[in-house]
């Protein structure tokens, strides 16, 4: 579990600070590819202790509900259910993942949920 929420904060992008305001641009695909995991972890998953687990998959589904830029609103809201129908979350754990909904309720709505883009094939015919 732990790797995988590694693999989850791939994504983020660093910000260092100290030298020079730089910047490391993280990497979307890995974090993308181990939201995919993530949820499948999520439905089918067996855990030794479900209670000690559920902190720590809480966590890791209040990271992806709240990082918009790198997991597309689809992948957000089913590990977001996969997460609610597994695992009863508390008051205070629905309050805060209601409110990350709602404040990114819109982002990223008028962008196709796609991984990868398609070309477009254009052939010209002569059929006169």
């Amino acid at each position: 579990m732990d790797e995988l929420v590694k693999d989850l904060k791939a994504g983020k992008t660093e910000y260092d600070l100290k030298y020079n305001y730089t910047t490391t641009k993280g990497d979307k695909t890995k974090a993308r590819d181990a939201a995919f995991q993530f949820l499948y972890l999520l439905l089918l998953g067996q855990f030794q202790d479900e209670q000690k687990a559920s902190v720590k998959i809480y966590n890791a589904v209040l990271f992806v509900v709240s990082h918009p830029a790198t997991f597309h609103p689809r992948p957000r809201a089913t590990i977001r259910l996969a997460f609610d129908e597994r695992f009863i979350p508390t008051e205070k754990q629905r309050a805060a993942l209601d409110r990350w909904d709602k404040k990114f309720a819109d982002y990223g709505q008028d962008e196709e949920d796609v991984t990868t883009s398609e070309e477009s094939i254009h052939i010209d015919s002569d059929s006169s």
